[in-house]
């Protein structure tokens, strides 16, 4: 073949063509053009953030400047105070107590906790007996809790070490437990008096709920670190507010922290700064909408919850947090995956998402903790490949027991839920894990997929093949608001109309096709197109690049940690699947958990970076 005249002939002509277009003129001035915008590129902010070549770029920004002056004017109304204060009342037995108490109080015998109970129900019950007349059944539990408890000796960290279920799944939440040894007497004095006091307080209305309200900020503001730990893994089974709570509650105790030290300086990077751009977008919706006191409120939600990715990324970037709080995570989707599995195995799954008359078999279609199936399948795209990353780097043949059975309740669930987009997004993100970290599975997992139609139920399997047929009413719905969506967007593509389901009601009938109305686009996309235009749209887009960015760093720099980054990668992949198919972003809770694993690929880079 070497000696071939063609091949020489060819091979001649194409290095003849090669040279002749590189020394032409033509050549020349387009290099010329790329390099100018080469540098330009270099020098703008997606340059900085995809790349990081000037690392002073983010600390030099606006944002980052916005921020240090106004933690400059906190440090001098709250900081400086505090800190003054603090200093004045170091050295009081108030001070001193209340202290050993938030340092200690999980080595606290639980008798003093029960007799300051006790005390509590007590008094409450006879000031209510005067006051009103009766006694309500709650100080009778307790004062009853207050008496049981009160021969519990061990501490409330020894309870838990010694607890079986905490020792079966290895869940350390104590170091070191012991019980304090204190002067009986006295201890329990001192514990009588606090709830006879707080029980003092009936007979002002709503005072014992101030103050308990009260100690518990101050309890969360001295521990307030970990309580991005409660807001990711109690996410799927609290409300949407007391999320948002806890999220506010945490950046206002990280922000007064900050005040506190009187460290006003700010080190941000490229992913922080496209995230802080993500809460501008939000800003410009509010500005630009055509409902603007409806958009401010969904906006400040949106904010809060955009906000929260710093206290999450401070949080996990200690790698015992970080593992702890992924594996309670798993544990509590594993909650959520039975819960579902528990309604349709009942008869209790609701029919109202989909099209009974073509879907006749389908008996329901699953919730669980949430409100809507496809929240449900969404909510696992992104717990069901941490599960499995978990799964291929465990240990123990207990830990995998465990994992495989979390992934099948997972896995059962979603498929429970007939969420079709949701089923294609997962097949997807599952084929890239394992293709990129447990390759010998992958060859398993092909033929898996064959033998699926001969395994998997024919409802199952008429619901994936009904994928475009728009004799289905879902499908129909959806294909005529996104024609509808399109011709708005003629119109408003570079500035949008605006955040929420009020403001897109306010313009889209104009270009509704017939009588079809919609909330939303049913498209993540069209919605950032239809609400912030433009500009919302680069952004997101900017920010999903950063992302696969920090994974990609994470894959190369920490081999123990690829199959983590991997996996958050292939779900967040397929969470983008599924926003081709609905709006991924109408439920509160998922908006909030999109951001927390932002979040939380930029606290495994930093992991990466130390190691």
């Amino acid at each position: 073949m070497k000696d071939s005249l063609i091949i020489s002939f060819i091979v001649n002509i194409y290095t003849t063509l090669v040279r002749w277009f590189e020394n032409s003129a033509y050549y020349k001035i387009w290099r010329n053009i790329m390099d100018f915008f080469g540098r330009m590129y270099d020098r703008s902010f997606a340059g900085n953030a995809f790349v990081c070549k000037d690392k002073k770029f983010a600390e030099n920004s606006f944002f980052v400047k916005l921020i240090s002056a106004v933690l400059k004017a906190a440090d001098f109304v709250i900081g400086r105070p505090m800190r003054f204060i603090s200093r004045k009342a170091q050295g009081s037995l108030i001070y001193d107590g209340f202290k050993f108490l938030l340092e200690n109080w999980q080595y606290i015998s639980v008798k003093y906790y029960s007799a300051a109970v006790f005390a509590f129900g007590c008094i409450s019950m006879a000031l209510e007996k005067a006051m009103l007349g009766y006694i309500s059944n709650r100080w009778y539990a307790i004062t009853l809790a207050g008496i049981i408890g009160s021969f519990i000796k061990p501490s409330v960290s020894c309870l838990a070490e010694g607890e079986f279920c905490l020792n079966f799944f290895e869940l350390k939440l104590f170091e070191n437990p012991k019980t304090i040894e204190t002067k009986s007497y006295s201890s329990v004095a001192v514990a009588l008096g606090i709830g006879a006091v707080f029980g003092a307080m009936y007979a002002v209305p709503h005072l014992q709920l101030f103050v308990a309200c009260l100690v518990i900020f101050a309890v969360l503001a001295f521990k307030s670190e970990y309580l991005p730990f409660f807001a990711i893994v109690f996410l799927p089974f609290i409300p949407t507010m007391a999320v948002l709570g806890i999220a506010l509650f945490a950046l206002s105790a990280m922000f007064l922290r900050k005040a506190k030290s009187g460290n006003t300086n700010v080190k941000i990077d490229g992913f922080s700064l496209t995230v802080l751009g993500m809460v501008f977008v939000n800003i410009f919706g509010v500005i630009n909408s055509e409902a603007k006191f409806q958009s401010a409120k969904i906006a400040a939600v949106y904010i809060s919850f955009i906000l929260f990715f710093f206290a999450v990324r401070q949080f996990m970037s200690v790698p015992k947090r970080f593992f702890a709080t992924i594996d309670c995570f798993i544990a509590s989707a594993s909650g959520v995956a039975v819960y579902g599995i528990i309604e349709q195995l009942f008869g209790l799954s609701e029919t109202t998402w989909q099209d009974e008359e073509m879907f006749e078999e389908i008996s329901g279609r699953v919730c669980s903790t949430f409100e809507n199936p496809n929240v449900l399948g969404e909510f696992f795209l992104l717990t069901i490949p941490l599960t499995v990353s978990r799964l291929i780097t465990a240990k123990t043949v207990k830990a995998k027991v465990l994992l495989l059975l979390s992934f099948a309740a997972q896995m059962l669930c979603l498929v429970f839920t007939y969420s079709r987009g949701c089923w294609i997004g997962i097949i997807i993100s599952m084929g890239l894990l394992i293709a990129l970290c447990a390759k010998r599975l992958f060859v398993a997992m092909t033929l898996g997929v064959f033998a699926l139609p001969f395994v998997v139920p024919q409802t199952v399997i008429d619901r994936l093949l009904s994928v475009g047929n728009t004799t289905d009413t879902s499908t129909a719905y959806r294909v005529f608001i996104w024609q509808g969506t399109y011709r708005m967007l003629k119109k408003t593509w570079l500035s949008g109309i605006g955040i929420g389901s009020d403001a897109f009601n306010a313009v889209y009938p104009r270009f509704a096709l017939g009588a079809i109305s919609a909330p939303h686009p049913h498209n993540l996309y069209l919605l950032l197109l239809s609400e912030t235009g433009l500009i919302g749209i680069s952004l997101f887009a900017i920010t999903m690049i950063v992302f696969y960015k920090f994974t990609g760093h994470i894959c190369k720099k920490s081999a123990a940690l690829r199959a983590i980054g991997v996996s958050l990668a292939a779900g967040m992949g397929g969470f983008l699947i599924q926003g081709m198919f609905d709006n991924v972003w109408y439920n509160y809770r998922i908006y909030a958990l999109f951001f927390i694993m932002l979040g939380i690929v930029a606290a495994l880079k930093d992991i990466a970076e130390k190691e």
